[in-house]
């Protein structure tokens, strides 16, 4: 992207100035507010389909103020004039307001006395159609070009700016003939779906618990582990996409070998499938690219819904369950308390994963045994 150290230094310098100008800009803004409107989290955000791009849950309307809205203040045009977010992890409370001449800039302030300018946002305008949003906040700069084919945005290029590093990314907005919305691409791979363009999510879950269950017994017989085994782990990443799930399996050797060396303690490696040899090795990945489609648009389709993260832990849980059934001992050698489950990449909810997709014959032999 061209000119960005232009485009940071523009949006500084509005920062600088902005302290003494707070009331005459709060003023001047709310003067426009002919309505106001409240969501549970971000919902108008000024740069296009940001929470689709991002993977985020769009905010839900509330029908009044509360402390915990987001609250936009809009003019007569519909256009948001005043922002005003709560405290958040990451942000104190914040309050925006902008001014239209031509362009859009945002004056971002922070919630208190001394009301500190915390940031600033430029939107520039072109013929009816946006053209670029910058946006410059203490943690650093998100500055977007967007292009536009037959009227409809077509493409927008990104740039992410911290004192660590500068990331750059490129979205493509696919569409129909009628210029509906389908897809939103991120260098080349699908982020987003369009709700109403996809299979519905009980499709798209029998699809993917379908696949699974036929997927997972043939790549590990394509292994060929000629070692007796005492589990297979289906790892998946609770911070991003779930599934598809990455494919573990943990040896009698090793679980022999652990138990010789570290004791009672043992057990944090016997479930932890990064301990295991046959993991990310390359030959127990799941190379199907309808089970990789089918699982984005799972995800994305339970984040819409707010259904994230438990859903696809769930629909694990129910697969183990059944791979669980299966006669094991014609895919590899088993040993007699071997169990298929299903794991957080940083171990986490284990014992939830063994109650819900392990039989109940099975942690109890195991726990009669103190391996869990």
């Amino acid at each position: 992207m061209k000119n960005k150290d232009t485009r940071c230094t523009f949006l500084r310098n509005l920062v600088k100035k902005a302290g003494p100008e707070y009331s005459a800009r709060k003023e001047a803004a709310e003067k426009q507010v002919v309505r106001w409107e409240y969501y549970t989290r971000e919902a108008r955000e000024p740069m296009p389909y940001l929470a689709e791009r991002l993977e985020l849950k769009r905010g839900d309307c509330l029908k009044g103020p509360s402390g915990r809205a987001y609250a936009y203040g809009l003019d007569r045009s519909g256009n948001v004039v005043v922002v005003r977010t709560p405290k958040t992890r990451e942000e104190p409370p914040l309050e925006e307001f902008r001014e239209s001449k031509g362009n859009v800039i945002g004056i971002i302030y922070e919630v208190h006395a001394q009301h500190s300018a915390y940031g600033a946002t430029l939107q520039k305008w072109r013929r009816g159609k946006l053209i670029s949003c910058d946006l410059l906040d203490h943690d650093g700069a998100f500055l977007e070009n967007y292009s536009y084919k037959k009227d409809h945005l077509d493409q927008i290029e990104t740039v992410g700016i911290s004192p660590d590093e500068t990331v750059n990314f490129r979205f493509r907005i696919r569409r129909d003939p009628s210029g509906e919305l389908i897809t939103i691409e991120r260098d080349g791979l699908p982020v987003y779906w369009n709700p109403s363009k996809i299979p519905s999510l009980d499709v798209l879950t029998n699809r993917v618990r379908q696949k699974l269950l036929a997927l997972v017994p043939k790549t590990v017989q394509a292994a060929r582990i000629k070692e007796r085994a005492y589990c297979i782990a289906l790892a998946y990443d609770s911070e991003n996409d779930q599934l598809p799930p990455l494919v573990g399996v943990g040896l009698e050797k090793e679980r022999q070998n652990w138990l010789a060396r570290h004791g009672k303690k043992a057990k944090t490696y016997f479930w932890n499938p990064a301990e295991f040899t046959w993991y990310e090795n390359g030959r127990l990945n799941l190379h199907d690219k309808a089970l990789d489609a089918d699982s984005k648009m799972l995800c994305n389709r339970a984040l819409g819904k707010g259904y994230w993260p438990w859903y696809e832990q769930k629909l694990l849980d129910h697969v183990t369950l059944e791979l669980n059934k299966r006669h094991w001992n014609s895919v590899l050698p088993v040993t007699d308390d071997f169990i298929v489950y299903a794991i957080d990449f940083e171990g986490a909810n284990l014992k939830k994963h063994l109650k819900k997709g392990v039989p109940a014959s099975k942690t109890q032999l195991l726990k009669a045994r103190k391996l869990i």
